[in-house]
């Protein structure tokens, strides 16, 4: 798929998601002639065809859900589970959540929620939690999902857990009929099952199915919907970057997965000699976190979390040397040009204590209590 036919390809289902949301009946050009048509006139045909058909309806509560709507990013090292010593506070945020709402309806035990005789060790808790939900571990990101109602991208994504009943209603059916699933849209259904149910056989998230169809894998796909749609209409996307491999998202030889890709769109709107975490993103906003905590992104940040360690989080072999650290304080650094929306550090840190600085960073522990 070319970039023109992504494009194309996403604004047709964005167009007719809206039309969905309303109950409108409008009819779009066939795919056969919009294509002979270049691209910027595809769409203009494509977006005077809905206009033309539509009508308030319900979109105005779809663009007020995204506007009061925060969406949680980031990711985290298998082994964030241990860090700050005593395991990870968010981790247990969700293991006591999961056990005092959720066990009911999930584990079919009624007396368990509530009675401390039955209730599971914390090994067997944190197993039950890996088994039921299906779920690894995200770090911070599930905290501040948890205790402040946050949407989390996973919840739109679907992987075989009960995340996808904690979706915004409304924004889960646009995003339903963004992505084109067939089956009739069912807010107790996941986004995966819906895969499976529209396109039988073909693997979820990944190559080379999707390819062909979106221009990447499908959970890219989803979270490129939610970012257009607040970008358009207001919201609000925190990045949590603490557990997050610095180099996945500035080093061009390096893979980049999706929480990669999308760290690299929402950098463009960060700006070197920024004094606050959070900045304009379209109607919306960027806010980037470490930790859990608003923090002003600096190189430094990254660079505490650098590379890829057999899962390991802001330890030494996740640091870079002193020579390599110098060369990526210049110019001549060779990353992608978003490191230089950053500043080296939060405050003037002489030359001889920089790799003191970056490791203290890499030791902030997430404040449990906010």
């Amino acid at each position: 798929m070319t970039d023109q036919e992504q494009a194309l390809s996403f604004e047709r289902r964005w167009i007719a998601a809206k039309a969905k949301i309303q109950g409108t009946s409008n009819t779009l050009p066939t795919q056969k002639h919009a294509m002979s048509q270049g691209l910027r006139d595809r769409i203009t045909t494509l977006s005077a065809s809905y206009n033309a058909h539509s009508n308030p309806g319900r979109l105005a509560e779809l663009q007020q859900a995204f506007k009061e709507a925060t969406f949680i990013y980031g990711t985290a090292g298998l082994k964030a589970v241990q860090y700050g010593g005593g395991g990870n506070p968010a981790v247990h945020v969700l293991s006591n959540w999961f056990y005092k709402v959720q066990s009911k309806r999930l584990l079919g035990k009624p007396d368990m929620a509530g009675n401390p005789r039955l209730q599971p060790t914390e090994p067997e808790k944190i197993k039950e939690l890996t088994r039921k939900l299906n779920l690894y571990d995200p770090g911070p990101r599930i905290g501040e999902y948890i205790r402040r109602g946050h949407q989390m991208m996973d919840a739109y994504f679907g992987v075989g857990n009960e995340l996808h009943t904690t979706r915004i209603p409304i924004i889960a059916e646009f995003v339903h009929y963004a992505m084109g699933y067939s089956p009739a849209f069912d807010a107790n259904t996941s986004g995966q099952s819906m895969w499976e149910q529209t396109f039988p056989g073909e693997s979820w998230g990944h190559w080379p199915n999707s390819l062909a169809r979106y221009g990447r894998t499908p959970t890219q796909e989803i979270s490129a919907i939610i970012r257009r749609a607040i970008s358009e209409w207001g919201g609000t996307i925190v990045f949590e970057g603490k557990f997050v491999y610095g180099a996945n998202i500035f080093d061009p030889r390096q893979q980049s997965r999706d929480t990669d890709l999308e760290a690299q769109e929402l950098f463009q709107y960060f700006r070197k000699g920024g004094q606050t975490p959070r900045v304009p993103f379209g109607l919306g906003f960027v806010e980037f976190q470490w930790g859990g905590r608003p923090t002003v992104p600096t190189r430094a940040h990254f660079l505490s979390n650098w590379s890829f360690a057999n899962q390991a989080v802001h330890s030494i072999d996740n640091q870079l040397g002193a020579n390599d650290l110098g060369r990526l304080f210049q110019p001549g650094h060779g990353l992608r040009k978003i490191w230089d929306n950053f500043d080296d550090f939060p405050v003037p840190v002489p030359a001889g204590q920089r790799m003191a600085y970056i490791e203290e960073l890499g030791r902030t522990v997430m404040d449990p209590h906010r």
